[in-house]
């Protein structure tokens, strides 16, 4: 007959070396995992949280800040089309900016015309009707200096409404 025998002081010390073992494996793997989301979540959110800065700055009428794209992934994709968005909106800001401008310009033209128009048909003598129609003008392009001459078939300054006569030189003149 043959007796086995396992002492109990040798069974204890390997299971406890491999209760060590494993434990020390779960923290490795567990330090990893936690490094590798700490990592993933910082390059994915980074670029996310640029697009969120500069639709901020959008937000308060900044349209030159662009956004770089580092990935070709849907983040990518995301900021290429935010970067698109922003260019379509800073020349349609200054489309809109010339047209008002020119809308102003025109505005400016027709008042002035307005004004002369009013002058002329309320009044019947040339040189008071010429008066208040450079003092309409004047006004409209807030200028405190101007003239109208009308001048004859050879030229001549016929008739002078103005601040300063010497600034109508005549068509005809050899000045």
């Amino acid at each position: 007959a043959i007796q086995v025998g396992l002492s109990s002081a040798l069974m204890r010390r390997a299971v406890d070396t491999m209760v060590r073992r494993l434990s020390m494996i779960t923290i490795l793997v567990l330090g990893g995992g936690l490094a590798a989301a700490m990592l993933l979540t910082r390059v994915l959110i980074r670029p996310l949280n640029r697009l969120m800065d500069a639709t901020r700055a959008l937000s308060k009428g900044d349209l030159y800040h662009r956004v770089y794209v580092e990935t070709g992934d849907e983040i990518g994709q995301l900021t290429h089309s935010f970067n698109v968005m922003v260019d379509d909106l800073a020349r349609s800001r200054e489309e809109t900016e010339a047209y008002n401008k020119r809308l102003l310009r025109r505005n400016r033209e027709l008042a002035a015309l307005n004004g002369v128009i009013q002058v002329v048909s309320d009044s019947s003598d040339l040189s008071q009707t010429m008066e208040r129609a450079l003092e309409q003008v004047l006004a409209v392009v807030d200028s405190d200096i101007g003239w109208i001459c009308l001048l004859d078939e050879n030229g001549a300054c016929r008739t002078f409404v103005g601040s300063n006569q010497d600034l109508c030189v005549s068509a005809g003149s050899d000045d």
